[in-house]
């Protein structure tokens, strides 16, 4: 957990204390504990030292520093307790030489013989590399003792102790992840451990005994894959050898894997560039992107200085041709890939392995195909714009478990079916926009409940159908709510009116009936609002004409009736387009209509609206 850069637990029932550990968490950017009924110190170092107390609140029991607006904490003496031997353990030696351990129990202590019957249900269970051996128990109703295989401590004898036990443990690690075996299995008695069963295949029959999910037959780049596994596994031969001083060091073992990552990047660049075409008119990674040249040196590629692994790729507008190969998903460490205002075409390609990316930028690029649910991968994905494509297909709900994304672009493509509840669960979601698909359906009653910080809504031009959910109130941030040619019914939703930071309000082109609510008039930041090509009735809100930020109006095309305020344009100063025809209006224009000194368009359908006296200049 040591990359963690984001940490929220709040608003859940969590008690105790925060684990003091948590300080060596250095990456984080955002932690919140708020609304828990946690207890004692707390912690100052590490992500601490910059928290404040909005990451606290509502957790009456804790103390610490003043900064976190938190009683002080009064320190108590601590009370030395009687230190109680569960059980002794003792060194032994059977007839034929064979070492063995009794753990003996303390008939003496309460407990001591239900820990007894804990561990031997727990032995008889369990199998894993770092427990012994049992070899009997000896149990009755006053004594109690389980007897083991004997293990010295291989690092420590003589009083020598050496680290090499950690690269050890390490080769034996990453042996059981790439196999996905461990050395209890039964396939290792005798002489055959699982380091010898990977050492006998190495190298020519290492296909025979990594796990057969890493390389599949159809697989277009097992090549790449087995290349990449053999260095893997030379590197924990290395790390295992038997004599402790002949192993390598952490540091180098570290190192060399530093290394077969980055020649992946290589390989997966490398990949990308022979799928581009000729025609890169300025020769710019034909000439500079060869095996020859340290991949951290490429152009548009930018290397973490940590660990040295490509981050971010970065070649857009370079005027390339050509299709995007899956051997890009290889960049496991990519965080920002930009490759717009290019031509490339084909079907997207799944990219399961971004499982760091951020920002992930498809737009101005004919792609075509389905969108990869793989997508969900890309634990970190920031942004997602795939706007102007080729898209078909459904959207998978599983873009709905990006937890970290905040901009979603997919409009104008060929999308279909409904949209996902999931994608309606993003607390840090900012943007929506699916305008101009073929989606159905309705909208849950509940998609805005997890919506918080959602500032923009594009939803316009598709197939939806019911009505205007009312809980849209609870998006208080929302600046853009665009819902036009819809075949949504029903009324707008009075609570509409409780979004007072909305700027650009489009409801227009569909089937909306009654009467325009009055609370709209309280949307005081509102710069454009259509309601045209409804049904509405009765007469437009006085208070609508007095939005002072409002530049263009269109009402045209309702059943709207109703004489127009005589003083127009005296409470929107600044409006500069105002459609009102196709009602059924009654006007009285007077000069104040010239207080709207940047209004740019007025139009009106005259056989509908009866003007009382002239338009005065």
């Amino acid at each position: 957990m040591l990359p963690l850069e984001f940490l929220d637990l709040s608003n859940n029932n969590l008690s105790g204390e925060i684990p003091k550990s948590l300080e060596a968490l250095v990456y984080i950017k955002y932690l919140n504990f708020s609304f828990n009924k946690l207890s004692g110190e707390i912690p100052t170092s590490g992500p601490f030292g910059n928290a404040t107390g909005q990451s606290f609140l509502s957790n009456e029991a804790l103390c610490g520093d003043s900064k976190f607006n938190v009683t002080s904490c009064v320190l108590k003496s601590p009370k030395r307790k009687k230190e109680i031997l569960v059980f002794m353990v003792y060194k032994g030696i059977l007839k034929n030489g064979t070492l063995l351990a009794a753990k003996v129990f303390n008939a003496q202590l309460e407990g001591a013989f239900k820990s007894f019957d804990t561990e031997c249900e727990m032995l008889r269970t369990l199998r894993h590399r770092n427990l012994t051996k049992v070899i009997t128990s000896c149990s009755n109703p006053d004594f109690k003792a389980l007897i083991l295989e004997y293990m010295p401590n291989e690092y420590g004898q003589d009083g020598i102790v050496s680290t090499c036990c950690d690269v050890y443990s390490f080769g034996i690690l990453m042996m059981e992840t790439f196999t996905r075996r461990i050395p209890s299995d039964k396939i290792f008695s005798g002489d055959l451990s699982i380091r010898r069963w990977v050492s006998d295949s190495f190298p020519s029959g290492i296909h025979k005994v990594v796990d057969a999910n890493l390389v599949q037959l159809e697989d277009k780049q097992t090549d790449a894959k087995m290349q990449c596994l053999l260095s893997i596994m030379e590197l924990v031969l290395s790390c295992t050898v038997v004599t402790p001083d002949a192993r390598i060091s952490m540091e180098d073992a570290l190192s060399t894997l530093k290394k077969i990552r980055l020649h992946t990047d290589e390989a997966a660049l490398l990949s990308f560039e022979s799928h581009i075409s000729s025609s890169d008119p300025k020769n710019i990674l034909a000439s500079n992107w060869s095996s020859s040249n340290p991949v951290c040196t490429l152009i548009g590629i930018t290397c973490s200085a940590r660990h040295a692994r490509v981050t971010a790729l970065d070649i857009s507008s370079m005027q390339l041709h050509g299709t995007i190969p899956p051997h890009l998903g290889n960049l496991s460490s990519l965080v920002s890939l930009d490759i717009s205002d290019n031509t490339f075409r084909g079907d997207l390609p799944g990219v399961g392995s971004f499982a760091e990316v951020e920002t992930d930028k498809y737009s101005q690029q004919p792609i075509f195909g389905e969108i990869p649910s793989s997508l969900s991968n890309i634990t970190k994905l920031v942004e997602l714009r795939m706007s102007r494509n080729f898209l078909k297909g459904e959207i998978p709900q599983e873009l709905g478990h990006l937890r970290y994304m905040t901009y979603l672009d997919l409009e104008e493509s060929l999308l279909v079916d409904s949209i996902p509840p999931s994608l309606f669960n993003g607390m840090k979601m900012q943007r929506i926009a699916l305008t101009d698909n073929n989606l159905t359906g309705k909208l849950p009653t509940t998609i805005y409940d997890h919506l918080p910080n959602l500032e923009e809504l594009y939803l316009s031009d598709n197939n939806l159908d019911d009505g205007i959910p009312t809980n849209l109130e609870k998006c208080r941030k929302l600046q853009i709510l665009s819902l036009s040619n819809y075949e949504f019914i029903g009324t707008v939703p009075r609570e509409l009116g409780n979004l007072t930071t909305l700027a650009r309000l489009a409801l227009g082109g569909q089937h909306l009936e009654g009467e325009i609510p009055a609370e709209l008039g309280n949307l005081n930041k509102l710069r454009t609002l259509g309601l045209a090509r409804n049904k509405f009735t009765g007469s437009i809100p006085a208070g609508i004409f007095n939005l002072s930020a409002l530049q263009i109006l269109s009402l045209i095309h309702n059943r709207l009736s109703g004489t127009l305020p005589s003083n127009l344009g005296r409470g929107i100063p600044i409006l500069e387009e105002l459609y009102i025809g196709g009602n059924n209006l009654s006007a009285f224009i007077s000069a104040t209509i010239s207080n709207s000194s940047e209004c740019l368009l007025f139009t009106t359908t005259v056989s509908q609206v009866q003007f009382l006296n002239r338009l005065v200049a």
